[in-house]
């Protein structure tokens, strides 16, 4: 998890960006209920707004408290909530304490349970949350990420309604024309990595709905020859321990991740963490962000491990 800043003109304009974080909370028990109804109903709607670079934004009661918003986030293994809200709610700590990645090395990181979350029809008793800074959105105050732990055995379905998540059954293809089963890799829950093609260059790209700004690894764009572009603009990357990393612009042209075509442009390329996670930071790899997410169809069985696009 960090936050990114863009470098234009002289100021430093804080954006957010979640890179991919695991946390051990992920592996806690928690019991799961839908006010959909049966299997069979239909899909129920998680009503989503945008902040900033069209960050997908959720609201949802938190221990019968309503209007908290998160960030929904696909390359989150853990549901988040920030030390404001960690002490309005009164949480106590969990014993158990574990160590995000930070930029510049392993931060501690605490725990706490939820008798209850609800976000649109789902329900988690028991739902146990990382205690981390929230991203630093300017849109809209957000207090944490809403993570993949809160659609385990689901089908959930992005894009196809406009400002709505879909909640569907896992097995089940999701709703209308055009879907397409593509090819993925699914190392964990929270590690759905996609293909990726530029030229002839094949890589990975993390489905990261938490990032903004979609990062290749310098050996991806060494592999694909790409070129630095220094008119699209520096940013800088920054970690959950304070640290910062430079994300340098590239120029990018006729790349395919799945069934999509992605249109000519700049990508962001640095060494960040979780490369070392997802293969190795000498592999051709990627966190795909909503610069190209954003206006696209896909949808996630994380029962069945299969990932669906619409081109």
């Amino acid at each position: 998890m960090s936050r990114v800043s863009q470098v234009a003109t002289g100021r430093r304009i804080a954006k957010a960006v979640l890179a991919a974080t695991t946390f051990a909370g992920a592996t806690a028990q928690t019991l799961i209920s839908f006010a959909a109804g049966d299997p069979g109903s239909p899909p129920s709607c998680i009503a989503v707004t945008r902040g900033d670079a069209n960050s997908p934004v959720v609201s949802a009661s938190v221990n019968d408290g309503h209007g908290y918003r998160f960030v929904l986030d696909t390359g989150s293994s853990n549901t988040t909530l920030d030390e404001r809200s960690v002490r309005r709610l009164g949480l106590t700590p969990e014993p158990v304490i574990d160590h995000g990645q930070g930029l510049g090395g392993p931060v501690e990181i605490r725990f706490y349970r939820l008798d209850r979350f609800r976000m649109g029809a789902l329900l988690k008793r028991g739902l146990s949350v990382a205690g981390v800074p929230a991203p630093p959105l300017t849109k809209v105050d957000v207090v944490g990420l809403a993570g993949v732990d809160l659609f385990e055995g689901r089908l959930i379905v992005w894009g196809r309604r406009p400002g709505c998540l879909e909640l569907g059954s896992s097995g089940r293809r999701p709703r209308g024309k055009g879907w397409t089963p593509i090819q993925s890799n699914w190392l964990q829950p929270w590690k759905i990595l996609l293909p990726v093609k530029v030229g002839s260059t094949m890589g990975w790209g993390l489905l990261d709905t938490g990032a903004q700004t979609t990062v290749f690894s310098p050996a991806f764009a060494k592999a694909a020859g790409l070129r630095p572009a220094p008119a699209a603009g520096e940013k800088s990357l920054s970690g959950l321990d304070g640290s910062d990393l430079q994300l340098r612009p590239y120029a990018v042209s006729g790349v395919e991740v799945g069934a999509w075509r992605i249109g000519s442009g700049a990508v962001a390329v640095a060494p960040l963490p979780v490369f070392d996670r997802l293969g190795g930071s000498d592999q051709p790899l990627a966190v795909i962000g909503m610069d190209w997410l954003q206006g696209r169809s896909f949808a996630i069985d994380y029962g069945s491990r299969t990932v669906w696009q619409r081109p």
